[in-house]
């Protein structure tokens, strides 16, 4: 953790770069681009000789590396060097919408030494509409969009990431981040997060609720890797994406719920691909310690832990009470049954949880 942190505040003068010829947050005219616009977005005769299905894994510091074609002011056609649909492991570390409509990532490889330009297009600029990779780009564009919100002025971001794209060499007119030799990943076809397939169940609840999930580290002091909200319950899969995680690393998962036990994974999982898939509701031993019980056909966090200090206890019991008798209603933690009530319902769970001591266990 130190060292990621330490890391970060080398980011500082990377996320400082000069601005490009327009500042941030100027009103500027969107419109798609001009210059091998073409060959950006795959619309050109010799898109043909790109094997989409082809991937090949790369590094920025190999992307660098590339010699730059001395004519690539003259608007040449697609180079042989641009025909290759690349793979790289790196950190997404800021992002703007552009002039031309595309979105304007900086990447940085995941040794933090390189960094270079990825750029997401805009599916609707004409002729992309009756390409092949149109559902592709559409996808991408729209999930960065909703989850990122772009804006002409530039975010800072630092999500680590699997990116995919074709290899492109543009000019270098200041571009921020942009490698020496012009290369850049134009256009990304695919970003891939680190993504955990999670399946919880509450004891009481019957809804899908809001979840915290982190990612600890597997040896003590089992330091905290990342924490990120999600969904959760009725055993129903649900899609969490991380940003920090590293392939073939094992982390304990923790889930934490606004009036359940904060439950602990049995042992350590690692992420697989930029995939992990995780299932609390098959066994008790899924948990560590056995600590869930078995509601209907699934095994489920116990519920009752109200102020959250990780023990089921008589401070719990009088919240719901004291709510209960003030018929307090809606989005409460004291709701363990998630009716929108606080009743003796609620109560009776609580207390039959307390009686059994169930309180946190962890490694």
């Amino acid at each position: 953790m130190k060292k990621i942190i330490f890391y970060i505040f080398l980011l500082i003068p990377l996320l400082a770069f000069a601005q490009e010829e327009y500042g941030d947050g100027d009103e500027i005219e969107l419109a798609c681009g001009v210059q091998r616009w073409a060959i950006k977005v795959f619309t050109d005769p010799d898109t043909v000789l790109i094997n989409f299905n082809n991937i090949v894994p790369t590094t920025i510091a190999e992307q660098k590396s590339i010699p730059a074609p001395p004519n690539i002011g003259t608007n040449p056609p697609r180079l042989s060097t641009e025909t290759t649909v690349d793979q790289l492991e790196c950190y997404i570390i800021f992002f703007k919408l552009e002039t031309d409509q595309d979105i304007h990532l900086g990447i940085m490889s995941t040794n933090f030494q390189d960094t270079m330009v990825a750029e997401i297009c805009d599916p609707s600029c004409p002729g992309i509409i009756s390409t092949s990779r149109y559902q592709m780009l559409r996808t991408l564009r729209d999930w960065f969009v909703n989850t990122y919100h772009p804006t002409t002025s530039f975010q800072n971001l630092f999500l680590r990431v699997r990116l995919t794209g074709v290899g492109f060499f543009d000019t270098v007119h200041g571009q921020r981040g942009m490698a020496p030799n012009g290369r850049e990943i134009h256009s990304v076809l695919s970003i891939l997060p680190f993504t955990l397939n999670l399946s919880i169940n509450l004891e009481a609840c019957t809804m899908v609720d809001t979840v915290n999930v982190e990612l600890r580290n597997s040896v003590s002091p089992f330091n905290l890797i990342e924490s990120r909200k999600g969904l959760g319950g009725n055993g129903v899969s649900q899609q969490i994406s991380f940003g920090n995680s590293v392939n073939g690393t094992p982390y304990y998962i923790v889930v934490k719920h606004r009036n359940a036990i904060s439950t602990w994974s049995g042992i350590p999982h690692p992420f697989t691909s930029n995939t992990l898939t995780y299932n609390f509701t098959t066994a008790a031993s899924q948990a560590f310690g056995n600590n869930m019980k078995l509601t209907g056909a699934l095994y489920s966090f116990y519920q009752g832990d109200v102020n959250q200090d990780g023990f089921i206890e008589l401070s719990d019991i009088s919240a719901i009470y004291n709510d209960g008798t003030i018929f307090l209603s809606g989005y409460v933690t004291t709701d363990l049954n998630c009716d929108n009530f606080v009743d003796l319902t609620d109560l009776i769970i609580c207390f039959n949880n307390s009686s059994n001591f169930i309180s946190i266990i962890r490694p």
